[in-house]
């Protein structure tokens, strides 16, 4: 899934105005056999253009029902810890706001921090589990 992406080699998502811009969210080549983009009900992700640019790399579109909060569990959880762990901090620059939020996804949410609604392991772990499965079955 993409959307909010734990993944620390996938380029930070952003509403797209466009099918270039849309496009460039799209970097990385998954190997898995079906892959969502999950967003909210905002005018980005519903106009026809960035529907039809998901259609166009077969990717499926997902969306959280109008007014349950559960459909934003992940993503909300996400940003209570991030808050939580960052605290109040103030930068000089965005550049370096950005830098160190990354690193801290990077390094301690992706790579130490277990997670229980994957069975209390990293998410670095379980995305190796992931590839060593399809190593397998290939």
């Amino acid at each position: 899934m993409i959307g909010l992406s734990r993944c620390s080699t996938t380029a930070a998502l952003a509403p797209c105005r466009d099918r270039t811009s849309a496009r460039s969210l799209f970097r990385i080549r998954l190997t898995a056999s079906r892959l969502d983009f999950h967003t909210d009900r905002g005018s980005p992700y519903t106009s026809r253009q960035f529907r039809g640019v998901l259609a166009e790399l077969e990717i499926r579109q997902s969306s959280g029902r109008t007014g349950s909060c559960f459909d934003n569990a992940a993503a909300e959880s996400f940003f209570v810890i991030l808050k939580a762990e960052i605290g109040t901090t103030v930068w000089e620059t965005r550049a370096a706001a950005r830098r160190d939020v990354f690193r801290w996804i990077a390094e301690y949410y992706n790579r130490e921090r277990l997670h229980s609604t994957i069975g209390y392991i990293t998410p670095y772990e379980a995305r190796a589990r992931f590839h060593q499965r399809l190593d397998l079955a290939a």
